[in-house]
């Protein structure tokens, strides 16, 4: 997979992502601490939901990357699906705040 699939929309590299990198590794010890520690602050995860390819990978996505505003945004307003300067909106609100948490 080609690392730029894994810079997400937002800016944030989902190659760093600890589910993400679970999934790709089939790391099942490393999936089982990941819903044990979503489970203990009271998540309901399922071990599919741990299941992620990146953004914009176009594979399996976490539910809430799946629904995430700032993945896409840019998927309907530019060719790219990245946040960019080629956006009449960039930068926009929700990106100069999402950088500021």
């Amino acid at each position: 997979m080609a690392k730029e699939n894994l810079i997400a929309a937002c800016g944030l590299y989902c190659g760093a992502c600890e589910m993400h990198r679970a999934a790709r590794d089939k790391d099942e010890a490393k999936i089982d601490r990941l819903l044990e520690a979503f489970s203990a602050v009271g998540y309901k995860v399922r071990r599919e939901d741990i299941e992620c390819d990146g953004c914009r990978a176009g594979g399996r996505l976490t539910p809430w990357c799946k629904d995430c505003i700032m993945k896409n945004c840019p998927e309907q307003k530019s060719d790219n699906g990245i946040c960019s300067p080629e956006c009449k909106d960039f930068p926009c609100k929700m990106l100069t705040d999402f950088s500021r948490e």
